[in-house]
């Protein structure tokens, strides 16, 4: 009888088949998993960590349970090294441990984990675990010595590693162990002596040799230890590591010309072996020897086309000297071969805020920091992106992720100190900035910072004159601490020591305007006009090209009634710099003040028919429009100026403010008033402007954080103090909105905003 096959039959049959086929071509899952198991322990053997890691990753897909998949994992990780890689290390460890709670190396592992996290009782438990499971085992009785040192019971420690040398009497670790204990007792005798007999258990043993070298080295025994390197180099004379240890030590010692020869033996070695060529590169950077550092990475790239590692160090080097167009061409390669590494996308962050393409250089970071989220440097440049573009509140907690990753990045807390400075939290910049004086009290940068916050404390006037005096003593060149000094004097009311120091720092460096500023007002102050203005014309004669000082000029003539002098004053302050805003307002008070706006028009206009193309007239005419409330013939105006050159900051910030106080689309004036902070980075009236279009749009922490930018620059400016109390009380600040809206009618009982002002302290008092 003919058998019949349904189409049931004919599909369990093609199964069937299929399943068959691929048992074969697939190999049996066993025999998969050892030759994973094969590759794996090929690659770890040979410190190839990725490619371990891929492969012990398999046996894991392969067998969820497999305890030993799970260690080998955990062994790579561990060598990969680097917060993150350590993370996985220990969960794989953990799981290990779970799996099988026998697997004693898995144990001590952990022990490890938490002995160096100082979690010694942690620690303990893993070690007396293993030890009651096999009660002579080596690593555990070396775990549980060291936790003894950890805890400073240093007699349990010795008795214990004294008892595993009993049974492991050759056990070299256990006696590099007994050796770190003496050393912890400052038993320097006991630690030599344990080290040697190490070394007579293996005369070519590396680690003891270098523990002697690192004794001799801590005892200041510097040519008995140099002596004993060499012997290890002499025993090991074709180990690359050595070589560059041994260059290392001349380096701590500032043996340079020594150093620099052993790093190149160390690179002829193995010319094909990037880390030579890393070490020396740090080396270089480290004694600020910038060029030879370049010149080494790139003799490192040549020989190794493909190292990625050396690429990263040379972006990262050419960046901080202020190299962007080389560095990218760096960065690009690196990208080109890792899409998602998170230091090239990190590179490539900190580029774009040198080109400032802030928005996509937030993007880079923000990614660097998804694909990394340890990485400190990320969340530092991240934090100073968001300072610069205003958003104080997310550079603040940046920063904070930056030093909580890495607590010795002093850069990042003088940052987030200068932030909490601005916004008056001057208890917390504090902190910050004597967390970096606790490492480095002879550092100038936190010493001129813990001085001026001290200063707006007013705190003690010796202990602030500490700070300047350590800034003046480490860079006696540097005016910055005379500077400082003048202030605290000038806030004491000691003029001649004020004027001292000023004079002092400006024969460092005659352009500062805001020194200059200071002297002229302490002369103004004691009814000295020409004091004040033969001090400013000499120093014009030593900076003839200095806008700034014309404009100083200028401000002293108006003040002392002589116009014609101070409107000539403000022309060539002008014309030295096409957007000098403080300056065009200036003048147009200054003509105000005579009631000649119509002969400051035609001059306008006259300048027009020469030249149509001129951005001053335009911008002038913009500002007499606007004294005459003549809105719409200054927008024209304005926007005339902006024709000419769209990135024209001042028109743009006047025609921002117009927008933004007189009725118009308050995102038009806040693209406007962006446009020109961003030019006028040391212009206040800009940043005012851009804070109070903030404010008007409620974003009170942004506008709080640039009217405090002005007041650094113009302290007496009254209308700023009241914006600023203004945004405080917004904000709810009430105590900061009393304090501001005080300071500003102390300064002009009769400025613009003043009934305004009066009313509100009123309200709140």
């Amino acid at each position: 009888m003919q058998r019949k096959f349904t189409n049931v039959n004919i599909i369990k049959g093609w199964i069937c088949l299929i399943s068959l086929i691929s048992f074969f071509a697939c190999g049996n899952p066993e025999k998969k998993l050892a030759e994973h198991f094969e590759k794996g322990d090929e690659y770890l053997n040979s410190s190839q960590l990725r490619e371990a890691i891929i492969e012990f990753k398999n046996v894991i897909q392969l067998n969820p349970k497999n305890a030993q998949g799970h260690y080998r994992l955990g062994l790579a990780y561990l060598r990969l090294g680097g917060m993150a890689n350590l993370r996985i290390a220990f969960q794989e460890f953990t799981k290990t441990a779970e799996l099988n709670p026998t697997f004693l190396d898995a144990q001590v592992k952990l022990g490890e984990f938490y002995f160096l996290s100082r979690q010694f009782e942690k620690a303990q438990e893993k070690a007396i675990y293993v030890l009651e499971k096999d009660k002579m085992n080596l690593e555990g009785q070396i775990l549980l010595s060291n936790i003894y040192v950890g805890k400073k019971d240093f007699n349990k420690a010795i008795t214990l590693i004294k008892k595993t040398l009993e049974v492991h009497k050759e056990s070299i670790k256990a006696y590099m162990t007994m050796a770190v204990i003496y050393l912890a007792q400052k038993d320097f005798v006991s630690a030599e002596q344990t080290y040697k007999k190490a070394t007579s258990i293996s005369n070519d043993a590396i680690k003891p040799r270098l523990g002697l070298v690192n004794l001799y080295h801590l005892q200041k025994k510097i040519p008995k230890a140099e002596k004993e390197f060499k012997k290890v180099i002499e025993l090991n004379p074709n180990n690359q590591e050595l070589l560059i240890a041994l260059a290392n030590f001349y380096a701590s010692n500032n043996q340079i010309s020594k150093a620099e020869k052993t790093y190149e033996k160390a690179i002829a070695l193995e010319p094909e072996n990037i880390g030579g060529y890393l070490v020396f590169g740090n080396f270089y950077i480290s004694k600020a020897m910038l060029k030879k550092a370049e010149d080494t990475y790139k003799r490192g790239i040549n020989k190794n086309p493909k190292s990625i590692g050396l690429k990263k160090k040379l972006a990262e080097l050419l960046l901080n000297e202020k190299k962007p167009a080389e560095a990218a061409t760096y960065v690009d390669a690196i990208l080109k071969e890792q899409k998602r590494d998170f230091y090239g996308l990190y590179l490539r962050g900190r580029l774009r805020l040198v080109e400032n393409n802030i928005k996509e250089a937030f993007k880079d970071l923000r990614e660097s920091i998804k694909a990394e989220p340890s990485f400190s440097s990320s969340h530092y440049y991240l934090g100073l992106a968001y300072n610069a573009n205003g958003n104080i509140q997310l550079a603040k907690l940046e920063l904070s992720e930056a030093i909580k990753f890495s607590p010795g990045l002093d850069g990042a807390r003088l940052v987030l100190a200068g932030i909490y400075m601005k916004t008056q939290d001057y208890k917390l910049a504090l902190e910050e900035v004597e967390t970096v004086l606790t490492r480095s009290p002879n550092h100038p940068a936190p010493n001129l910072l813990a001085g001026d916050i001290k200063l707006r404390q007013g705190k003690p006037p010796e202990e602030i004159v500490e700070h300047f005096n350590i800034v003046i003593k480490l860079i006696p060149k540097d005016p910055r601490g005379y500077a400082r000094l003048g202030l605290l004097y000038r806030s004491q009311n000691k003029d001649q020591k004020a004027l001292e120091q000023f004079e002092k720092a400006l024969s460092l460096n005659p352009n500062l305007f805001d020194v200059l500023s200071m002297i002229s007002a302490i002369h103004l102050k004691n009814k000295e006009p020409e004091k004040a203005i033969n001090r400013v014309t000499a120093q014009l004669k030593k900076t003839p090209k200095n806008s700034f000082i014309y404009y100083l000029l200028g401000k002293i003539y108006a003040l002392t009634k002589n116009f014609k002098k101070a409107e000539n004053a403000f022309n060539s302050a002008i014309g030295l710099k096409n957007d000098f805003l403080a300056a065009f307002l200036d003048l147009s008070k200054l003509y105000a003040l005579q009631g000649a706006f119509d002969k400051a028009i035609k001059k306008s206009n006259d300048a027009i028919k020469v030249n149509p193309n001129l951005l001053p007239p335009y911008m002038l005419l913009g500002i007499i429009y606007e004294r005459q409330g003549k809105l719409e013939e200054a927008k024209k105006n304005y926007k005339k100026a902006l024709e000419i050159n769209p990135k024209y900051a001042p028109a743009a910030n006047n025609l921002a403010w117009i927008y933004a106080e007189h009725g118009g689309n308050i995102d038009v004036a806040l693209s406007l008033a962006e446009t020109a902070n961003e030019q006028l980075q040391d212009e206040p009236n800009a940043s005012d402007t851009l804070g109070w279009i903030y404010y008007k749009k409620k974003a009170y922490l942004k506008a709080i954080s640039l009217f405090n930018e002005s007041l650094e620059k113009l302290p007496n400016n009254p209308q700023i103090h009241y914006h600023l109390g203004m945004a405080y009380y917004k904000k709810g600040d009430l105590e900061l909105a009393k304090k501001e809206l005080r300071a500003s009618l102390n300064i002009n009982k009769n400025y613009p905003s003043s009934e305004k002002a009066k009313k509100i302290l009123a309200e709140l008092e």
